[in-house]
């Protein structure tokens, strides 16, 4: 019996996040046209079998028995998941974002999977915006945008249904996993201390003088614990411009993203008075390659 466990990756997103700021991540969905709610419901429905951890919980293993695991949830309920938000102008930018805001911090259950879809409507029962909501171990940016895809593909490639749900697996096999994992551990122990040495220096940044070594970033109202209140806005850019500023500085337009949200949080502080000498700013990257946007965790 094959052991899904949550990787390393994974873990980091569960060990992160806290009752106010829970580590999911959402999307908004415009639909082209109103659509009838219940036939978004029959999509749904028709792909989830193409993305099974969408149907899988979250479970913590014995002590001493290794990473949580995956398993099917044998009492899955499509309602549990998919809830209907009227609205008088469920089409308008500014009602969607408010609504996304308030989904995306708003903890998802950990008796089930571990994601969640709010239909806007109007008060026909038309449906004209979708918010996906999904906890950021089950999946990150890209593997959440490949599921999506692959939930709503009216095109599926023929593949053969797989049986469901499966038995979890016993203690036996968690045991024999987890030993295996161990094992696998040992052997690439001195891998693991070089990755380990060579992450460290890269956090220290450029070498130093003792004189500046022990310098911490200055204080700033940036550096605070994280509430539960969000507002999202929206910043439209042409793409051709953009790629133009790019190229005119040797950059990409990753480049521009980061220049324009340093730049947003730079404006931010000097409104309130503050200038701080040095911020520290961690910029998550995507380590999969091509052949591996399809795959969900970390």
């Amino acid at each position: 019996m094959t052991v899904q466990r949550v990787s390393r990756n994974d873990l980091t997103q569960l060990s992160c996040e806290t009752p106010n700021a829970p580590m999911q991540m959402g999307a908004v969905l415009r639909l082209a046209e109103p659509v009838d709610r219940d036939a978004v419901r029959t999509v749904v429905a028709r792909g989830l079998p193409r993305v099974r951890r969408l149907r899988q919980r979250l479970v913590a293993t014995p002590l001493g028995l290794g990473r949580p695991i995956w398993v099917d949830d044998d009492g899955f309920d499509l309602c549990n998941h998919i809830v209907d938000r009227p609205l008088e102008d469920p089409g308008c930018q500014t009602t969607v974002m408010r609504v996304a805001a308030a989904a995306v911090v708003e903890r998802l259950p950990r008796d089930r999977p571990l994601w969640a879809m709010i239909l806007l409507t109007d008060s026909a029962g038309a449906c004209q915006a979708v918010i996906v909501v999904l906890h950021h171990v089950l999946a990150d940016g890209i593997g959440g945008l490949a599921a999506l895809t692959e939930l709503v593909d009216p095109n599926p490639g023929r593949r053969p249904p797989e049986r469901f749900p499966t038995p979890a697996p016993s203690v036996g096999a968690l045991l024999s996993d987890s030993v295996a994992s161990r094992l696998q551990s040992l052997r690439s122990l001195r891998i693991a201390g070089r990755n380990l040495r060579t992450g460290v220096a890269e956090l220290r940044g450029p070498r130093r003088t003792a004189r500046t070594r022990a310098r911490r970033p200055s204080p700033s109202s940036l550096n605070r614990p994280i509430g539960s209140r969000r507002a999202l806005v929206t910043v439209r850019v042409d793409l051709a411009d953009a790629k133009a500023a790019a190229h005119r500085h040797r950059a990409t337009i990753n480049d521009v993203l980061l220049t324009a949200v340093a730049g947003a949080l730079h404006a931010t502080l000097r409104r309130r008075g503050e200038s701080p000498d040095r911020l520290v700013i961690s910029v998550p990257v995507s380590a999969r390659r091509d052949d591996e946007s399809g795959h969900l965790g970390n």
